[in-house]
Order: C-alpha cells, then structure tokens, then sequence
C-alpha cells in the first residue's frame, strides 16, 4: 500500500507540475500575471513568492494542480471575475487573461498538454539511451479469465509464435494486426511447454446462446525487454514513440462511446495507483515508461473539447476568434455545466468500474 501510494504522488506530482509549468510559462510570455502556481489543492502546506510575484505553493489535497491568473474567478482559469478586474489599474487589467486576445488564450491553453508530450519524449530519451528500446514480448502475462481468449484457449505463460500465417516477435506486432481480423476466424500459433499449439480464436463471445462480437481480445503481455539504441537514434525514436501512443489514444476514445468492453476499461484514481505501485515494483524503467505513456494520455484528454479542460477552452476561444466577438456568459455557463457532467460522468463510471474490479470482481 504504501508504495502504490509513494509510486502514485510521483507520478501524478511530476505530471501535474510539468502540465501547470506549461501553462505558467505560455502565460507569462503573453504578458499574463500568475498569482498562484499550487501543487495540490486546498490548504497551502509551504510556498514561496518569487520576485514578479507569482506564489508558488505544495497544497495538502495531492490530487492535481492549478495555475491562478490575474482576474481569474477560481483555480479553473475557465471564466474572469469582474469585480477583480474592475479594482485593478488599467496597467494591471492588461495583465490578466481576460484582456488578451483569443489567439494567446488558445496559446495558455494548449501549452499545458504540450508540455506534457514534451515530458513523455524526454521520458522515452532517457529509457532509450540509458536502457533501450522497450519491447513488449509476445509471451502472455495475463488472460482476463472473462474474456473471449480465455473461453478459446489461451493461457498465461503461452508464448505467441505466429497469427494467420504473420510471424510474431512482439506483442506490438499482435497489436497491429488483431483490428484487421475483427468479425473474422482466425488461427493463432503459440507454444505452450515446449509443445507447438493451433488454436482457432474469433471476437464473439456467447452470451444467452446468442453470438455477440466484443473490440477486446483479454490478454497483456508478460515481460518487458529492452532492445540497445544508439543516442542519435534515440532523439527521433523518442518523439515517433509518443506520435505512436498519442495516435493510439486518439484512435482508443471514440471505442469507449461505442464498445461496452472499452467502456469497462475506465478507470479511476484507484486504477492509476494500482498500476503505478505494480510498475513501481518492477522497476525504475518500467515505471518511467508507464510515466510516458500515462503523460501523453493525459496530455491528450485534457485536450478534449470540453469545458473545464484545456480542450474546451481552445474550442471556446476558437470560436470567439472566428466570430471577432466574446460569447455571451450564458452560454459560457451553460457550457460550463455540460463540461463538468461529463467529467463527473467519466469520473463515476471510472469508480464504478473499479468498485466492481476491485471489491465484487
């Protein structure tokens, strides 16, 4: 427990830290005044204020972070509060985000999940050249007892040789191919105690004597292996693997709306404690490398269209500078709103999701 709870303020400390860094930094290069750059929320734990007057504070809530501007009416930077700004002097009003043009909200806004892409590229470099190319093997770890591998045959420990006749050396290569074979048969070669098997696997599951085809086949891969590169190498490598992840995720989400199987893969806070402690206990490299990949994720739903993510608010600006004109604060309220059902929505089907994996499963 209390390495899941260490390995998980790291990862989500470091993450938050490097997302509100690119806010902090893309304000202050638009002119914008940050009054507080807090870790954590709530009650301020330490801090210190530095010499342009930003307070830069460690808060005792370590569930995520803020950047608080000048005028802003709460730590969500989403709307301005006129009665701040209207106290201000007309020096000061030019400081706040409120006064800039859409273009350099989009600018603070989208800082944020870049930098986080950014830190899964120095993440990946630094696997890369102190370790190597990280390479998951094509023997199975795990088999979701409930899945369709599960029901036709495939068992932890079997070592995956070849898939319709394609040669498998890793468990990317499975990755690749598995779409293509949807709604199909198809023969899948592994080895299993030394003894060569052929087993015939399709994505339907039975369900009351009905055939119902499912997105998830229900099997993880067992080892991660490490493959030398050389350091120039490892600069280019680095920036196609989170290209490789950020098109992985953008290709998993409009799953969750449309498959029941992904939707039941959403996760809460538990979830990301529970993998950051398992990857914690297996080392320092897989754990970065679950750093990475969980930093692009998070790069990449913080730029939904949302209201309340970075997403929403570059949608908002987006329009506001096509149109030459602010929306009307009440449809920025009600869009507000929506924003923050959906992400209570996502929130509560994550925990949901994990009271079902964790307690009844």
């Amino acid at each position: 427990m209390i390495v899941t709870l260490l390995a998980f303020a790291i990862v989500l400390g470091i993450l938050v830290f490097f997302h509100e860094l690119g806010h902090f930094w893309m304000a202050r290069r638009c002119g914008v005044h940050v009054d507080v750059f807090s870790i954590g929320f709530g009650k301020e734990l330490c801090g210190w204020t530095d010499t342009k007057g930003t307070r830069w504070r460690i808060s005792l809530v370590p569930l995520g972070g803020y950047v608080k501007m000048l005028g802003d009416a709460d730590v969500s930077s989403t709307k301005a509060d006129p009665s701040i700004i209207q106290k201000l002097s007309e020096q000061d009003k030019q400081k706040t985000l409120d006064s800039k043009h859409p273009k350099d909200k989009i600018k603070v806004a989208l800082a944020g999940p870049v930098a986080n892409l950014i830190l899964a590229a120095i993440i990946f470099y630094i696997i890369l050249v102190f370790k190597g190319l990280p390479i998951l093997s094509s023997t199975i770890g795990n088999v979701d007892h409930t899945s369709i591998a599960y029901a036709q045959g495939l068992r932890e420990n079997d070592q995956i040789q070849s898939v319709n006749g394609i040669d498998i050396k890793d468990f990317r290569d499975l990755q690749r191919i598995l779409p293509s074979l949807k709604g199909k048969l198809f023969d899948i070669v592994i080895k299993r105690n030394g003894e060569t098997l052929t087993l015939p696997i399709e994505f339907f599951k039975n369900i009351d004597g009905k055939k119902v085809e499912v997105d998830v086949l229900g099997i993880s891969s067992k080892d991660l292996e490490f493959k030398p590169v050389p350091p120039l190498r490892s600069l280019g490598l680095s920036l196609e693997l989170v290209a490789n992840n950020t098109k992985k995720m953008l290709n998993d989400l409009p799953k969750i709306f449309m498959s029941k199987e992904h939707r039941k893969q959403i996760g809460s806070m538990f979830t990301i404690a529970d993998v950051a402690g398992q990857t914690f206990s297996q080392g320092i490299w897989v754990f970065l490398q679950f750093m990475a990949i969980f930093s692009i994720n998070l790069g990449v739903l913080n730029l939904l269209p949302v209201p309340m993510l970075d997403g929403g608010q570059i949608m908002i600006n987006g329009i506001e500078w096509i149109i030459r004109r602010p929306l009307p604060e009440k449809i920025k309220t009600v869009l507000l709103y929506a924003g923050i059902a959906v992400v209570i929505g996502v929130m509560a089907l994550g925990m949901f999701n994990d009271v079902m994996k964790y307690i009844f499963h």
